[in-house]
């Protein structure tokens, strides 16, 4: 392959490619390393010429084309691929290029793959009379070098929400707790899993402790390992809290000062048995495939915030 000195000003980055989780430290050190030694020639980035914009698009080498371009490096080394690959290969080049660095973020590379689906379909689109075809799994797979597996949970990442992303994408979040998550999808729990991931980020939850509330929650609709009713004052409360097993702590305290006593203060644990009940109706309603009206579904979450807001 020739390699040829172009203007850097002349090149973008292919916007399929773009990212928006960058590696801070790593974009430093390649900063540091070519303002030292300069744009090596045995380091060409590779791009297809975009006569619309009369721009070359770089599929592979986007950093080291910003970090010229921050530095002031009039001339790039490049290798012309136009004629060699069509648009969605350049594409497939270059998320196999980024997969060969540590740092390439998992929302970065979901986001990728989609713009590769995205591509492939609309040439589809373009040929075809009728309605276009479905890229499939094996498709992106084979253009990638993934497996299908691979390839469809890092799509489905991003069907989780925009905030659960950004966590992705920071490396606050773990794509396997992510993956997780993903099963509240099309439920009456959606909702919760903002909730639950702030909860892991919070926390430190370990995964198999994530899938247990995930799976008690699309069971029951609460984290049925975490809630125990105390003997002493008829109240609910955490597991994770120490404490003795039928007692919350604070009836622990008063056991030993010897001033236990049976509270008559019920309000959480009615708040919770009839939100269970009203929660297992629907339940039913949902196995017999019978329709749940929606004033039903918002009576559930009004009674479930009623039990959480309970004293």
């Amino acid at each position: 392959m020739s390699v040829k000195w172009v203007k850097t000003e002349d090149c973008i980055p292919m916007v399929e490619l773009e990212r928006q989780f960058y590696n801070d430290a790593s974009f430093a050190y390649l900063r540091k390393t070519i303002a030292r030694d300069g744009f090596k020639p045995c380091y060409p980035v590779r791009a297809i010429f975009n006569k619309g914009k009369n721009r070359y698009e770089v599929f592979d080498g986007i950093h080291r084309t910003k970090v010229a371009q921050s530095l002031g490096i009039t001339k790039i080394p490049l290798i012309d691929e136009t004629e060699k690959l069509t648009r969605q290969q350049a594409i497939a080049e270059g998320i196999k290029a980024n997969r060969t660095h540590a740092y390439y973020n998992a929302m970065d590379l979901a986001k990728n793959l989609e713009a590769l689906a995205e591509s492939l379909s609309s040439v589809r689109r373009h040929k075809s009379r009728g309605r276009p075809e479905t890229v499939s799994l094996s498709a992106l797979a084979d253009l990638t070098g993934m497996s299908e597996k691979s390839v469809s949970q890092y799509l489905q990442l991003r069907r989780l929400p925009e905030e659960v992303q950004t966590l992705v994408g920071q490396g606050k979040l773990g794509m396997s707790h992510a993956l997780v998550l993903l099963r509240l999808l099309k439920t009456d729990y959606t909702g919760m899993i903002s909730e639950l991931a702030q909860e892991v980020v919070s926390e430190g939850i370990s995964r198999r402790e994530l899938v247990k509330k995930v799976e008690s929650i699309r069971k029951r609709g609460y984290y049925h390992e975490e809630i125990k009713v105390c003997a002493g004052c008829k109240r609910t409360f955490s597991k994770d809290r120490v404490s003795y097993v039928y007692l919350c702590p604070e009836c622990v305290g008063k056991l030993f000062s010897g001033k236990l006593e049976t509270s008559v203060n019920e309000n959480r644990t009615k708040a919770m048995k009839t939100y269970l009940k009203v929660n297992n109706f629907v339940k039913k309603l949902e196995k017999n495939n019978k329709k749940v009206p929606a004033w039903l579904r918002a009576r559930v979450e009004q009674l479930h915030q009623m039990w959480k807001e309970a004293r």
